[in-house]
């Protein structure tokens, strides 16, 4: 990297920044920089490649621009004019119409607690396979002059079935294509098409959200409430059909079923196939837990739909939305929290998970007593900000108007500020204890312990 020139050279951003300010010569060693931050190189050749822009073009663009790219190259095969003076406006409608149809996807919101042999299910590119079944698109949703018309009778929407849309036409290639790389990744073991697979299906994660956007040259929020009532009515069929069997639903997200009280993981294929035959739509097995816990929320009693983790049947654990994994939570936070859950994970019996919930206890007071006697490395109390920049507040903090993001952080007794290395830091005390004690509040209790059904 010292003595040779790059066409290119990608990096995190953060790890860029702190080169730079190292070594400021290493910005000349490339002709162009991308920083992204969690996506790899070869990701950034799928889209390069699927989209047609160069790898030098790749470091501002955005998925939604990889995808209306890929659209308008199927547009233009078949021969479809595109006015780009203005989206697709919806029709003026009333309070009533609005909360009936403008619904968006299942969340429930879950009952926080401790769920013992869950079951958890999901459809696979739910939203991407209903676009392609239903020929969804801004084009072919309440189109007028229309011979063959497909009425749902979960929608007030019409769908128009004389040609196929240029959304589905464009998703339908991208999920045969992230089946492919997802079959050569089993059979060759080479990590390049996990990449791929992964970019693919980046594109189509995003391909639902951007079918309502306003700007959106090949989507419509017509098209957008088609897909979220045809998710509604799926999922409603899916909830249906486990209860038929006995079961109980816990918690639905957008995709996602979970299913507690259930002993095997034979059980849990049952209940998958029992979904797919009443659904009509592709289903796979998740995960099935031990056990599962739902965490309250910090502002009240109740749960959160994207906060939860629990311990697999095959050993290994899962996590989603705690502290440990968001970005701008100091590492002692996020060292201390693992240290826990680590104790946790160990339990797979309710006597075994009571004696962990003790010892998770005295993990907290060893890095109270740890903070208090300020036997930490000031680097393990950084906060790191990417997203916001100066524009989008209103009163800009002092950090946001002295440097750039990704923006470095520590609590002082003023509040944020940002991290001067040449400085002596006196930090809160006080602030990175509460910052414990919020992680902890995310950890079972002995009360959440006993009400639980095993």
């Amino acid at each position: 990297m010292m003595s040779e020139y790059f066409h290119i050279g990608f990096s995190d951003p953060y790890v860029y920044m702190r080169i730079i300010e190292r070594e400021p010569h290493i910005r000349s060693r490339a002709y162009r920089w991308v920083s992204g931050g969690a996506f790899t190189p070869h990701q950034y050749f799928e889209w390069s490649r699927l989209s047609y822009t160069p790898l030098s073009l790749m470091n501002n663009i955005t998925i939604g621009r990889i995808l209306t790219t890929i659209e308008a190259l199927h547009s233009r095969r078949v021969k479809m004019l595109i006015d780009r003076s203005q989206g697709r406006r919806e029709l003026w409608r009333n309070i009533r119409e609005l909360i009936e149809y403008d619904r968006g996807g299942v969340v429930y919101q879950p009952r926080p607690g401790l769920y013992w042999r869950v079951c958890q299910i999901d459809f696979k590119s739910l939203y991407p396979n209903i676009i392609v079944r239903y020929n969804i698109s801004g084009e072919t949703v309440d189109r007028p002059l229309c011979r063959n018309i497909l009425k749902l009778s979960w929608t007030p929407h019409k769908i128009c079935l004389d040609d196929e849309g240029i959304v589905p036409m464009s998703i339908r290639e991208l999920i045969h294509l992230k089946d492919l790389y997802e079959r050569l990744y089993k059979e060759s073991g080479d990590k390049i098409f996990s990449e791929r697979k992964n970019a693919v299906k980046w594109i189509l994660v995003a391909s639902f959200g951007y079918l309502g956007y306003r700007n959106s040259l090949f989507g419509s929020v017509m098209a957008h409430e088609t897909v979220t009532s045809t998710s509604r009515e799926i999922m409603r069929k899916a909830r249906l059909a486990v209860e038929k069997e006995g079961y109980k639903v816990v918690h639905a997200i957008v995709d996602s079923i979970f299913v507690v009280e259930v002993e095997t993981f034979d059980e849990c294929m049952f209940l998958r196939d029992k979904i797919m035959r009443e659904t009509e739509f592709e289903a796979k097995i998740e995960a099935h837990y031990i056990w599962l816990y739902i965490p309250k929320s910090f502002v009240d009693d109740r749960g959160v739909a994207n906060r939860y983790y629990g311990l697999l049947t095959d050993g290994t654990w899962k996590i989603k939305g705690l502290m440990i994994v968001r970005r701008d939570t100091p590492p002692l936070i996020k060292r201390a929290q693992y240290e826990a859950l680590q104790k946790l994970f160990e339990a797979k019996t309710p006597q075994e998970l009571e004696t962990k919930i003790f010892e998770t206890k005295k993990i907290l007071n060893k890095y109270i007593d740890m903070i208090r006697r300020r036997e930490i490395d000031p680097r393990e109390l950084i906060i790191t900000r990417h997203s916001r920049t100066r524009d989008i507040y209103r009163r800009p903090p002092s950090y946001v108007l002295e440097t750039s993001p990704p923006y470095r952080l520590v609590y002082i007794r003023k509040g944020l500020d940002l991290l001067r290395e040449e400085e002596s830091l006196e930090y809160d005390i006080d602030k990175y204890i509460d910052l414990l004690y919020k992680a902890w509040r995310e950890l079972p209790t002995l009360t959440d312990l006993y009400q639980s059904k095993v």
